[in-house]
């Protein structure tokens, strides 16, 4: 059995009262060749071949391509594909009661060599969907959103969903999280305007898990998985001091799911594992402990920051999962455990 394989049969038990609430529903994730929402498309898909729950399912990608990268022949007989550019108006007929908007390429290396199309992708695309959903019978809009929104929030130590920060403007890497909290926004004004429609909004933070792109990403655990996976050693760009709590994304799709179903037409869950906060040295060397013949040497940068203009500078605070926690959501995955799967699963 696939590591996959095995995180959908635990999904599937661990969500049973939930999958059963989509019975008869159909639903529309929106840029499906994500880390994130290519594992959740494929979970879905899982759940229909094993027949424990029966809806509808649509995922649209930019082109064949790159739909291709993460489902295969057999899958698309479980769901409809829809090629579609999410800056365009969408040419869809069909009614949805979930549309899940993750499209929107958040790689460091990405911001950095175009960050005004971070900008359209997120603001255009889901203005896209909310015209298109404006005008179904009754829908849930499900906004994979972003810790960053928060930026700097002074005289807190645990941040939670009604905190606000501060981010500045001026800074290009402010791109992300500012048409992020634009994004938000939005959906609020939509909400308001349009009775039919309802929102959940997921304020991700630091997932990880098979399916992620390690080829020259830039976001750190990307990194290393990329490095331990080519067995030549680690080389950071920075002395590993920071502090970064990663969250398998199997906990990450259990979240999603039971957020997208409560039964409330606004909802905002940050989606964290604060569990086992580590220094991203302490990572390296659980990595090197783990896959010690893959990971035969480690070189640190002489001081803290990173040589990248594209990475996400603020200190480190905790977030607040108490809201999610209420819905009895709670990490499972170990930082070990879910090393040894995703590194694993790249091998």
């Amino acid at each position: 059995m696939s590591i996959l394989e095995e995180d959908f049969r635990a999904l599937s038990q661990r969500l049973s009262p939930e999958l059963s609430q989509l019975n008869g529903k159909s639903i529309l994730v929106v840029g499906a060749t994500g880390a994130i929402s290519s594992y959740l498309g494929r979970f879905l898909i899982n759940v229909l071949q094993t027949k424990v729950a029966s809806f509808q399912l649509a995922l649209t990608a930019r082109s064949e391509d790159s739909l291709k990268k993460y489902y295969s022949e057999v899958d698309k007989s479980f769901f409809k594909c829809i090629f579609l550019d999410v800056k365009e108006p969408f040419q869809l007929t069909e009614q949805y009661d979930y549309i899940i908007f993750a499209a929107g390429n958040a790689d460091p290396k990405n911001i950095v060599n175009n960050p005004l199309d971070i900008i359209h992708t997120n603001y255009l695309g889901l203005h896209n969907a909310i015209e298109f959903a404006k005008k179904q019978a009754k829908t849930k809009i499900v906004f994979f959103s972003t810790r960053e929104i928060y930026g700097m929030v002074s005289n807190k130590s645990v941040i939670e969903e009604d905190d606000i920060g501060v981010l500045n403007p001026l800074n290009f890497r402010s791109c992300y999280p500012e048409v992020k909290k634009l994004c938000e926004n939005m959906l609020e004004c939509a909400i308001d305007s349009y009775a039919n429609l309802s929102y959940s909004i997921l304020r991700l933070a630091h997932i990880y898990g098979p399916g992620m792109n390690i080829k020259n990403d830039g976001r750190i655990m990307n990194d290393l998985v990329e490095m331990t996976v080519n067995g030549k050693g680690i080389k950071l760009l920075s002395d590993g001091s920071a502090v970064r709590a990663f969250c398998y994304i199997s906990d990450a799709v259990t979240g999603i799911i039971k957020a997208m179903l409560v039964n409330e037409n606004k909802t905002v869950f940050n989606i964290a594992n604060e569990t086992e906060a580590k220094s991203i040295r302490e990572v390296v060397t659980l990595i090197q402990e783990i896959f010690p013949t893959l990971v035969p040497s480690v070189e640190y940068a002489q001081n803290s920051n990173a040589n990248s203009k594209g990475y996400f500078f603020t200190s480190r605070t905790e977030l607040s999962t108490k809201r999610l926690e209420s819905l009895g959501w709670k990490p499972e995955i170990s930082l070990t455990e879910g090393l040894k799967k995703t590194i694993q699963s790249y091998l």
